[in-house]
């Protein structure tokens, strides 16, 4: 058992900020017994503000609620840093489904049209090149169309007709190549005038209806 006077002093110490270790120290040179002071040491005493032990603990919780934190961030950034190339093919091929979308609509459109000048006429426009060329404008002229339309990517369309008008080639550059399309449009070698298109997929060619 503590001696309750070692008991006062040690409160009134700590109070005074000395810490455990100078209060044994001064007990010792007083004539304390070592079992004496550890007894009082040993009792219930007020937390010393100047004690490094629970403050050590608490510094080591810190330390590991930080790297619990800092490990689980590290495992969400290397899962981001892991799906950055699944979002950017996906968004890639998204996109390029929409181009293709439209390069469908485009050949759609120009071939109904192209077909209407032949109602209309009995043949087929004249002239073979990219469609940036001029070469159907005469769609516009003839009020078949209000515009000719351009491809939405870094590719052209083209068209075609054979020397006599009795035909022609109209194709685009799509960027997939397992489209239902590609399976019944035109495929191979084209000839036409002077040029000869290749028609292979990924390559959309189609003729008159």
């Amino acid at each position: 058992m503590y001696d309750a006077r070692l008991f006062e002093f040690i409160k009134k110490a700590r109070g005074e900020g000395q810490t455990d270790t100078q209060i044994q120290e001064r007990l010792k040179n007083s004539g304390w017994s070592n079992q004496a002071i550890a007894d009082a040491f040993g009792g219930k005493l007020p937390y010393d503000p100047n004690s490094t032990k629970p403050r050590a603990k608490g510094v080591r919780l810190f330390k590991n609620i930080i790297l619990l934190i800092g490990g689980f961030g590290a495992i969400v950034l290397a899962l981001l840093v892991a799906l950055i190339p699944l979002v950017l093919f996906s968004l890639n091929a998204a996109r390029a489904q929409a181009r293709d979308t439209r390069r469908i609509s485009d050949i759609s459109l120009l071939r109904n049209a192209i077909n209407a000048f032949h109602i209309q006429y009995g043949t087929y426009p004249e002239g073979q090149g990219p469609l940036s060329t001029g070469v159907l404008d005469v769609l516009i002229t003839e009020h078949m169309l209000e515009k000719i339309p351009t491809d939405p990517g870094e590719y052209f369309y083209f068209y075609c007709s054979d020397p006599n008008r009795h035909s022609f080639v109209l194709g685009a550059t799509l960027e997939q190549e397992n489209l239902s399309i590609l399976y019944v449009d035109l495929d191979g070698d084209q000839y036409c005038q002077s040029e000869t298109h290749q028609c292979d997929d990924p390559a959309l060619c189609v003729g008159p209806k």
